[in-house]
C-alpha cells in the first residue's frame, strides 16, 4: 500500500508536471525511465487482483496518460490533429489493422486482462513514438531527447559498476539451466539491480540512441560520456554471458560500423574483443559458457538435443507449438488465451519467444499483423534512409533501423517486442523519422510539380512567337 501511495502521488505529480510543459515532461520521461526501471524492479504495486511491477504500472500509466492528453488536445481543439491522424500515413494502414486485430483479441477470452496487459506492452511504442514525433520536431529538440537517453544510461550505468566489477574481479554471470555445464546463479538479481541477465535487456534498447548522439552531439564531455556509455554497455553484456545479448549488441555495432565505413574502428574493435574473449577463458565461469556452447552445436549435428540445450528453450517452444497445432481451426485462426495458460502450466515457463505467444494467443491472423506492420515499417525505414539527403534525418533513419535490430533478436529468445524499453526507442525514432520523410517526399512533389508548371508555362509562352513567325511566312 505505501507503495502504491508513493508511485499515486508522484504519477499526480508528473501529470501536473505535464499540463504545466509536455515538452519537458517528455524529455523528463526518456532521463528516468531506465534509472527508475533498475532500481525499482523489486517492487510491486498492487490494487484489488492486479499486481504490476512498477516498470509495468509506469507503462501502463504513461500510455494512459498520453491517449488522455490526445483527447484532451481534440475536444479544446476539433481541427488538432488526435492520435490516428498524427500517425504517419505510410504507416497508418498497418498499425490500424495491428491494433485492430490485438483489441479485439483482449477481451474474447476468459484472462482479459493479461491479454491487455501483454496488448499494451506491444502498443505502448507506438502511442509514445507518436506523441514524441508530434511534439519534438526540431533538431534541437530530438538532440535533447538524446542528451536524455544518454544522461539516463550513463547514472545507470555508473551505479552498477560495482555490480559487475569489484574487489579487482570482473564478475560474469551465466545463468544456471540444471546441467552440468551450468554458470553461476544469479538468484534473481545482482546488488540493487536487475538480474545479470537483464543487463543485456536493460542497455542494448538505448544503444543505436547513444551511437546517434556520438555523431551529432558536438560537445566534448557529451561525446566522452557516449564512448563510456557504450564501452560500459558492451561490458555488461559481455558479462551477462546471454548469447542473445551478444548477438543482438554485435548486429548494432557492425551494422552501424559497416553503413557509416568505420573500417579502422571495425578492426580495433574485433581486436579488442579477441584479446577480451581470450582472457577470460581463463574464467571457470565463461569457460563453461564456451563448452556449453561446444556441445550443444555437437548435439545438433548429431540431430539430438537435450533438454537443457539452449537453456531449455527447445523444448518449451515444442510444447506450445504442440498445443497450438492440436487446437481447433478457429483457434489456429484467432488464438486461444486457454490453450496459452494451459502451455504455460505444462512448459513452467512463458514462450521464452514472442512470436509463439502472439501465434498461441492471436492466432495466425494476430501473428500475420505483426509481421506486416515491422516488415512493412522496415522496408519505409530503408527508403527514408536512401531517399533523405539530409546528414541528421538519414542518421535517424538509421538508429531507428538499429533499434528494429536490437529489438528482433531479444523477441525469438526472451522479450523484445514485450520489452517497452525496446518499444519506446524504435518507435521514438521510427516516428520521427516518417515525418520527417514525408515532409521531405511532399517537398519533393511540390518541386516537381512547379518544374512541370514552369515547363507548361515556357511552352505557352513559346506557341504564339512560332504561330506569329508562321503567319509572318
Amino acid at each position: 500500500m505505501v507503495i502504491f501511495i508513493i508511485f499515486t502521488l508522484l504519477a499526480f505529480g508528473y501529470t501536473i508536471f505535464f499540463f504545466i510543459d509536455r515538452k519537458r515532461a517528455l524529455l523528463f520521461l526518456f532521463l528516468i525511465k531506465l534509472p527508475l526501471d533498475q532500481i525499482t524492479w523489486k517492487y510491486s504495486i498492487s490494487v484489488a487482483f492486479i499486481t504490476l511491477r512498477t516498470s509495468e504500472a509506469l507503462t501502463v500509466f504513461i500510455t494512459l496518460l498520453l491517449f488522455m492528453f490526445f483527447l484532451l488536445d481534440k475536444t479544446r481543439d476539433p481541427y488538432r490533429r488526435g492520435f490516428f491522424r498524427n500517425i504517419p500515413s505510410v504507416l497508418f494502414i498497418p498499425i490500424i489493422i495491428f491494433m485492430l486485430v490485438f483489441s479485439l483479441n483482449v477481451f474474447r477470452g476468459g484472462w482479459w486482462f493479461l491479454t491487455a496487459q501483454q496488448f499494451m506492452k506491444l502498443t505502448t511504442g507506438i502511442l509514445v513514438g507518436t506523441f514524441v514525433a508530434a511534439t519534438l520536431k526540431t533538431e534541437d529538440e530530438i538532440k535533447w531527447l538524446l542528451r536524455c537517453m544518454l544522461f539516463g544510461t550513463a547514472i545507470i550505468s555508473i551505479l552498477n559498476i560495482p555490480a559487475i566489477y569489484s574487489g579487482g574481479e570482473l564478475h560474469v554471470y551465466a545463468p544456471s539451466t540444471g546441467d552440468k555445464l551450468s554458470g553461476t546463479a544469479v538468484g534473481g538479481g545482482v546488488g540493487s539491480y536487475y538480474a545479470a541477465d537483464s543487463f543485456s535487456h536493460a542497455f542494448i534498447p538505448y544503444i543505436p540512441a547513444i551511437l546517434f548522439a556520438s555523431v551529432v552531439l558536438k560537445s566534448k564531455v557529451e561525446k566522452l560520456l557516449c564512448f563510456f556509455v557504450v564501452l560500459f554497455s558492451i561490458l555488461a553484456v559481455f558479462v551477462a554471458a546471454i548469447r542473445a545479448g551478444w548477438i543482438s549488441l554485435s548486429l548494432i555495432l557492425i551494422f552501424w560500423m559497416v553503413v557509416r565505413k568505420q573500417w579502422k574502428l571495425i578492426i580495433l574493435s574485433t581486436a579488442c574483443i579477441f584479446i577480451i574473449a581470450t582472457a577470460q577463458l581463463f574464467s571457470s565461469t565463461l569457460n563453461k559458457a564456451y563448452q556449453k556452447i561446444s556441445l550443444e552445436a555437437d548435439s545438433l549435428e548429431k540431430g539430438e538435443l537435450p533438454d537443457y540445450a539452449f537453456s531449455g528453450r527447445p523444448r518449451i517452444w515444442k510444447t506450445y507449438l504442440t498445443n497450438y497445432m492440436a487446437g481447433t481451426f478457429v483457434s489456429k485462426l484467432i488464438g486461444n488465451d486457454t490453450v496459452l495458460y494451459e502451455s504455460a502450466w505444462e512448459a513452467g515457463h512463458d514462450p521464452h519467444n514472442d512470436f509463439i505467444y502472439i501465434l498461441v494467443r492471436m492466432g495466425i491472423i494476430g501473428l500475420s499483423a505483426t509481421l506486416l506492420l515491422y516488415i512493412w515499417t522496415l522496408v519505409y525505414l530503408f527508403k527514408a534512409i536512401i531517399n533523405m539527403e539530409e546528414y541528421f534525418n538519414r542518421n535517424l533513419a538509421l538508429t531507428a533501423i538499429l533499434a528494429l535490430i536490437g529489438m528482433m533478436v531479444p523477441a525469438l529468445t526472451r522479450a523484445g517486442l514485450m520489452n517497452p524499453n525496446y518499444e519506446w526507442v524504435f518507435w521514438t525514432f521510427t516516428m520521427i523519422t516518417m515525418k520527417k520523410y514525408m515532409l521531405t517526399q511532399s517537398d519533393v512533389y511540390q518541386s516537381e510539380n512547379s518544374l512541370d508548371t514552369d515547363e507548361d508555362e515556357d511552352s505557352e509562352s513559346i506557341a504564339p512567337e512560332i504561330t506569329e513567325k508562321d503567319n509572318i511566312k
